[in-house]
């Protein structure tokens, strides 16, 4: 994607990512943070008041299950995924996971957009 290296930051807490946002960038804090949905969803659970994600967002993005041409697989396992990502069990394990008082459930859910691209930045 030709990102210039030297740019990237890597951290190792919720808590040091909030400080990273928190410091402008010429003092080595950072404007955006690409991150997978689970540490995400951690970070906001606990710092919603301050941050927001932009949708969409895509459960199984990056990640993808392969079989052989003509398995009779294919159709049984897809039918699952859906219903394990789509269905109330899902929400359930997210509510278990991650938690989210009603406060922050105003502050992420009111925000979005599906114009914003890696070439916004």
């Amino acid at each position: 994607m030709k990102f210039d290296e030297t740019k990237l930051v890597i951290y190792e807490s919720p808590e040091e990512l909030d400080e990273l946002f928190s410091n402008r960038s010429s003092d080595g804090g950072i404007a955006a943070a690409f991150e997978e949905i689970p540490y995400m969803k951690l970070f906001l659970a606990k710092y919603c008041s301050k941050y927001t994600a932009v949708q969409p967002t895509y459960k199984f993005d990056g990640f993808g299950f392969v079989f052989p041409k003509r398995s009779p697989l294919i159709p049984d396992v897809s039918m699952q995924v859906l219903n394990v990502t789509e269905g109330a069990k899902m929400v359930q394990f997210e509510k278990a996971w991650f938690g989210q008082t009603p406060s922050c459930l105003e502050l992420t859910g009111s925000i979005s957009s599906n114009s914003i691209s890696l070439n916004s930045f």
